[in-house]
Order: C-alpha cells, then structure tokens, then sequence
C-alpha cells in the first residue's frame, strides 16, 4: 500500500468526518472561532480540506475537537503515513511518538463543556464532550474500548470516556477488567476469559447507553 503525506490523510479525514457530522465548512469555522482559531473563516477550511493549507499541531488538536473526535480517530490505522521523505510510519506509531506514556486524550482532546450556550448566542451549533478540565483534572484517557464504544453508540469516544469516568471512577476498559478478574480463576481457560470479557464490555456499554439517554433526556427537559 502506497503511502499518503501526513497532510493528504489529515486534509481527508477532516473533510470525511465534516461531512459525517453534516456540518458546512461555515459551521466548522464558526466552531474553530469559538476556540480560539482567529481567521479560520470557510474559505480556510476550503483550503484545508483540499490540501492547500497546512496545520500546525495546535491547529489539528483543536480542530480535532470542532468535529468532536481525536487525533487517534481521524487517521486510519491501516494506512502508512509519509512524513517526510525517508520517514512512514502508521498512524499508531505516530501517535505513540506524540504522547508518549501520556494517555492520548491529554494530547488530541479539548473540553467543549458550556459551548452550546455561546453558539447558541452565535447561532452555530457544537457538540459537547462532557469532558473537563476544572481544577486541574485530566480529560479520561481514550482506549480502544472507548472507540468501539463510540462506534456502536454513535456518540464521540470522549463521551464514552467521561461517562465512565462518572459512573465508576475509571476508564470502560480498567471497569471490564474489574469485573473480569473477580470470576478469573487460576485454571481459567483463555477462550473462557475472552467470553468474559465481551459479556463484561456488553453490560458497561449498555449502562453508558442509558446514563447517555438519562442526559439527553434532562437536557430536552431544561429547553422546555
């Protein structure tokens, strides 16, 4: 497989994950304003989208939460990336040199906590994560039980993480592990414990899918 310029991926997964969310460039610009993106007008993410316009890394972390996502969701991992001539690497091995030991949330995700309310003044309309970052907290780390989560959910993997994060202090995988080791015996067969492990992962997701309708369902009454 050919590899694509780190910029071609980007300016791609942007514009997919635009479209995903059936936002306008105007929108989006609106959102990247809201942020702290001064001059990002329409015509800017025009030029991102197609690749006449560069990112610099604040820029992509926070346009990563305009479309409510990360960095580790909008580049493929099957793909191989170029980000020079002489160096392609995938996209979990960059990620891995951005962050670190760092849980990857602390690099890819921004808090959109209290944004409904100015866009709402500015009519433009932003997806909240629930993620926070008052009195120093770190945003939940995002696994890839988060993303799957997401995924299946149809909800951004930082929901997933902070919902978790309220329901039991920990990430979805760290609760799944929880709850597998307390019926994992020493004669335990593997197959056993991967079985464990989705009846585990099924049950959390299920209490994450209520508690988000729980939200939804307090933020419906609030607009009454």
């Amino acid at each position: 497989m050919a590899a694509r310029s780190f910029g071609a991926e980007l300016a791609d997964a942007i514009r997919k994950r635009r479209n995903a969310l059936r936002l306008t460039q105007e929108e989006v610009a609106q959102r990247a304003s809201l942020l702290g993106l001064d001059g990002f007008t329409r015509s800017v993410i025009a030029a991102i989208e197609g690749k006449r316009r560069a990112l610099s890394f604040p820029e992509v972390v926070l346009m990563s939460a305009c479309l409510e996502t990360s960095l580790a969701e909008l580049l493929p991992s099957d793909m191989p990336i170029a980000l020079s001539k002489t160096v392609v690497l995938d996209a979990e091995e960059i990620l891995s040199g951005l962050v670190g030991k760092l849980p990857l949330a602390e690099a890819t995700e921004l808090p959109m906590r209290e944004l409904d309310k100015i866009a709402s003044e500015r009519r433009v309309r932003v997806g909240a994560t629930y993620a926070s970052l008052r009195s120093g907290r770190l945003l939940p780390p995002i696994g890839e039980a988060e993303i799957k989560a997401g995924r299946k959910l149809g909800v951004p993997s930082a929901s997933i993480a902070d919902v978790a994060q309220d329901l039991w202090g920990r990430t979805l995988t760290e609760e799944r592990d929880a709850l597998v080791a307390e019926l994992v015996r020493d004669d335990t067969r593997p197959e056993r414990i991967q079985a464990l492990r989705g009846h585990a992962t099924r049950k959390l997701v299920l209490g994450i899918q209520q508690r988000l309708a729980e939200d939804r369902a307090v933020r419906r009454r609030k607009q009454r």
